[in-house]
């Protein structure tokens, strides 16, 4: 994996993607292991049992994606959104895999959303 990590990027990052926060992702995507990765790419969908536990969760949940991430990732958080009955998705506009470092104000604006529309119902 720390050859992947190594790898020059095939897209451009995210606008506002820090070179130190690009830097902490390659360290972190070069320590996981193969299986690992191989495991968290493919688990979503693909794991049994995956549409039956998100279509039975009842807590109002919130789905957040960078609207940049890898076009597999942000289908996989329309599907999580769509099969978690009454889940928000929001796409954090110009980020990538991390909105919450890319983009802080507009993921904690949807976060605060979230949390403010379900305080009732804690």
């Amino acid at each position: 994996m720390a050859a992947v990590a190594a790898m020059p990027a095939i897209i451009k990052p995210p606008p506002f993607m820090t070179e130190e926060r690009k830097a902490e992702t390659d360290t972190r995507l070069g320590a996981m292991s193969v299986d690992a990765f191989i495991g968290a790419w493919d688990a979503l969908q693909s794991w049994p049992g995956t549409r039956d536990r998100a279509a039975s969760i009842t807590t109002p949940t919130l789905v957040i994606c960078g609207e940049l991430d890898a076009p597999q990732l942000v289908e996989a958080a329309r599907w999580l959104a769509g099969t978690i009955p009454h889940a928000t998705l929001e796409l954090i506009p110009q980020a990538g895999h991390s909105p919450q470092y890319e983009r802080p104000a507009l993921f904690n604006a949807a976060l605060r959303r979230h949390l403010e529309s379900n305080a009732a119902n804690g």
